[in-house]
């Protein structure tokens, strides 16, 4: 074989990986900077400083100011936490964009420079093995070929420079294949990286989505705030102090039965399956429209409301209620309480309208009526089911469904009557 076209068949290939590899870019090569991650990082101080504002001001709200404050800081905390959303989202697109730009075409590049050193490796390999097969790399033929003793030396020592050489490169290329095949791994982990940023994008969008609900949320309930009150602070403490009355006295009640919370659907859900308890420790803890009095204390009412509401198909139990509000004052339900989809809130009338409430009854709508205890200890709601004459079915929130109204009350206790049409 001719000397020259075996020194080219060697340095070729090294020339063709060194080119090859010329133009790859690091796995480890650092990112350029995040230019929004000083904005997250400021809005977050701020998010929390605003978070300790609302907290120090939880227990202070007993004036309108103070409670139009604390509606200014929950408000402004949501659009820091909006715009705070909007930035982690840009900057996650970035970093997915410089993934996804960068990734792909790397470890194409990794695969085919891969197969260039397997290739290189086939080609070395055989013309190593054709050598040692022909005449010119027989150690007779290179003794016995040689016309003279300089060309034996020249021969041999060529020979074994060849062998040398061809080690060297095939070492070199597997050593090549290695560190490409560990480069490729790396940018794999890149690829999972920006996985994780796709679900971390997909969280973050679900975020913005909240926190803009939220605003439209906290906006509604100032408004409310100020038209219930007209914003006048008297007005403010008048319907504060009923609010407090009002929740106070269904504690009282409740206090003076002597039950406790009981565990999950603890009384059953009644003929029919619509009967809540505001005992049951699904959500008894749970506090009532933004008040410090929770559903056992003080959750007849709400209870009551859920009932109807489930009666008449809508799913919403006594803690999506007391979770909503906008349908309070304080603890206290506003009228019109909330109807279940398209009934309106209807007041039968104060006192004991009897016959009101046996028309409706027969036509299979419950009528939630108000008690005042015997003893003075507070108030209580209950929703009749069935009967008439004052002979009536009701579900108690505290004592269980399908009771016989006459064994726990007299008509005379019933105050009000309210039914949704």
């Amino acid at each position: 074989m001719n000397k020259k076209l075996l020194i080219a068949l060697i340095i070729l290939p090294l020339m063709a990986f060194f080119l090859a590899g010329s133009g790859f870019v690091g796995a480890d090569e650092d990112p350029p900077p995040d230019p929004d991650t000083e904005k997250i990082e400021d809005l977050l101080e701020e998010i929390e400083e605003y978070k300790d504002k609302i907290d120090d001001l939880q227990g202070e709200a007993d004036t309108l100011s103070k409670e139009i404050e604390n509606f200014n800081n929950q408000i402004y905390l949501t659009e820091l936490q909006i715009q705070n959303s909007i930035n982690k989202i840009a900057s996650t697109e970035q970093k997915i964009e410089r993934l996804s730009g960068d990734i792909d075409k790397l470890v194409d590049r990794i695969d085919i420079i891969i197969e260039r050193i397997e290739y290189q490796e086939d080609v070395l390999r055989e013309r190593i093995r054709e050598r040692y097969k022909t005449r010119e790399t027989s150690p007779m033929m290179v003794l016995f070929g040689s016309n003279t003793l300089e060309d034996l030396v020249k021969k041999a020592a060529y020979l074994r420079v060849m062998e040398v050489q061809d080690s060297k490169v095939l070492s070199q290329m597997r050593e090549a294949k290695e560190t490409y095949k560990r480069q490729k791994g790396l940018f794999e982990d890149k690829k999972e990286e920006e996985e994780v940023l796709q679900a971390q994008l997909i969280q973050e969008k679900a975020n913005l989505g909240a926190y803009k609900s939220q605003l439209g949320t906290k906006k509604a309930e100032k408004d409310r705030l100020l038209e219930i009150t007209q914003n006048d602070e008297d007005k403010y403490q008048d319907l504060l102090a009923e609010a407090k009355k009002e929740l106070s006295s269904y504690s009282a009640f409740v206090e003076s039965s002597g039950q406790g919370i009981i565990g999950p659907n603890g009384l059953g859900g009644g003929k029919g399956g619509w009967y809540y308890s505001q005992r049951d420790s699904r959500w008894a803890y749970d506090y009532i429209g933004g008040s410090s009095y929770t559903v056992y204390e003080s959750g007849c009412l709400i209870s009551s409301v859920a009932m109807i509401h489930k009666y008449y198909g809508y799913d919403m139990d006594p803690g999506d209620l007391a979770s909503e509000d906008q349908y309070f004052f304080w603890g206290n339900m506003l009228i019109p309480w909330p109807g279940p989809g398209g009934r309106d809130y209807k007041m039968l009338g104060w006192g004991y309208p009897e016959s009101d409430i046996d028309d409706e009854l027969d036509d299979d709508n419950p009528v939630i009526v108000g008690i005042t205890a015997n003893n003075s200890a507070g108030t209580h709601f209950v929703v009749l089911v069935s009967g008439d004459d004052g002979d009536y079915e009701m579900h108690d929130p505290i004592y269980g469904p399908n009771l016989d109204f006459g064994d726990y009350y007299s008509t005379s206790q019933i105050f009000e009557a309210v039914v949704f049409d």
